[in-house]
């Protein structure tokens, strides 16, 4: 660092801080180098802006970097068939590790708002799957070895919780078959991050040693991606890091299970870049449903994507869990009343107006730090859309414009807002 800024050092700015952020980058993946290249920046007098050193130096290191180790693979010449080649090639298809739910050699996502359900319903499922016991309706053939990485809970909560499994199935004939990789335990109480080859490495490696003890491929466990994990998220250029493995295991035959929070507006699918469930096969939505005077956990299971099932296998439903291992399945509540609705319309708002209030007090920390200029701050306001249409606000009711119109036009959520004041 001293020689990178030292000012008799040869280079300019630009090259110091190139050379810097390129040294640490690949030296040390794992660290927060961006930050530290941010810091060595403004040891300078006439810094860079703080967008230009987003773009023209940590962005580029990461591209410069990712292009270097892809040419230094020998890419053998595209394979080509013709249809009747391609159909003789004898292609097995993905075989249902739970039937109408979940497949070998898929990513999958799992998302909702924090504390309604996601850890528990993936607990019951990889718990049934390790024992090749059914889930709700969903059945299992044989069973799955499951490595799980808890990047979050406390250590207790996974024995609190696996607790009721044990006392009603015992625990797996094999040991190996449930395996847990908890924070709390490692060096520093910390899992590297996942978006570096440290923690993919760290990951992949117990993958492939719980392969030899069951002679079959886990599935892998993520709970959850923003524990696991601080890359920027709503930054597709820095969830390419993550995606990319998730692909690589994918294509070493592993199943994936990722746990993620949902984004702030209502009904929304996983928080920041929408580019995060592009390779995902299966994306769900969990939601919690109050209901008071029940001992029971219920929750809301939506599909937001569902690449390879059928649109019947593909409809909303009720999970119910009574905290003794034991789940159930009913019809989602078709019917929502009007106070419903009306709440949720106030919620998407409030959620709307949080996020535009959030991004014009970055605005203005920008137009403060001289890093946007008037003109340029003006424009921005101007363009902005700071108003919540209706077509949005319907998609993410996930109801139809015209069953939300009558909410407007006819005065209902008006009237709901004075009864309720």
């Amino acid at each position: 660092y001293y020689l990178l800024s030292n000012k008799e050092f040869p280079d300019g700015r630009n090259n110091k801080l190139f050379s810097a952020a390129n040294y640490l980058k690949k030296n040390f993946p794992d660290s927060d180098w961006q930050n530290d290249i941010r810091e060595l920046n403004k040891t300078y007098a006439d810094a860079l802006p703080e967008q230009e050193l987003e773009n023209t130096v940590i962005k580029s290191v990461e591209r410069k970097l990712y292009a270097e180790d892809a040419e230094q693979e020998e890419v053998p010449k595209l394979k080509c068939y013709t249809l009747r080649e391609y159909m003789n090639l004898d292609i097995k298809p993905s075989r249902f590790i739970l039937k109408g739910l979940l497949k070998e050699n898929s990513i999958n996502y799992v998302s909702g708002p924090k504390g309604n359900g996601k850890t528990e319903w993936v607990l019951g499922k990889t718990h049934a799957i390790a024992r090749g016991l059914p889930f709700l309706n969903y059945t299992c053939s044989e069973p799955t070895p499951i490595l799980y990485i808890d990047g979050e809970m406390d250590p207790y909560d996974l024995i609190e919780r696996s607790q009721a499994y044990i006392a009603k199935y015992n625990f797996p004939k094999d040991d190996n078959y449930f395996r847990i990789i908890n924070y709390a335990q490692q060096f520093k109480e910390t899992i590297p991050d996942i978006k570096g080859e440290i923690g993919q490495n760290l990951i992949l490696e117990w993958l492939e040693e719980q392969k030899l003890q069951t002679g079959k491929n886990p599935i892998l466990v993520l709970d959850n991606l923003r524990s696991l994990s601080n890359y920027k998220e709503n930054d597709s250029d820095e969830y390419r890091l993550i995606n990319s493995w998730l692909l690589r295991l994918r294509g070493k035959k592993f199943t994936i299970i990722v746990v993620d929070h949902h984004g702030k507006i209502a009904g929304g699918g996983p928080r920041g870049t929408s580019s995060k469930t592009d390779n995902a096969n299966v994306s769900i939505l969990i939601n919690s449903i109050r209901e008071k005077g029940n001992p029971n956990m219920v929750m809301k299971v939506s599909f937001d994507k569902a690449r390879g099932l059928r649109p019947d296998e593909t409809e909303d439903y009720e999970a119910v869990y009574d905290f003794a291992g034991n789940w159930s399945k009913k019809d989602a509540r078709v019917k929502v009343n009007n106070d419903e609705i009306c709440q949720q319309i106030k919620d998407c708002y409030e959620s709307f107006a949080k996020e535009n209030k959030a991004y014009r007090k970055s605005l203005d920390k920008d137009l403060a730090k001289g890093t946007v200029t008037t003109d340029a701050y003006k424009t921005i306001i101007k363009n902005h859309k700071w108003n919540l249409t209706q077509q949005q606000m319907a998609l993410h009711l996930k109801i139809s414009v015209g069953k939300l119109n009558p909410f407007f036009k006819e005065g209902i959520y008006n009237d709901w807002l004075k009864e309720n004041s």
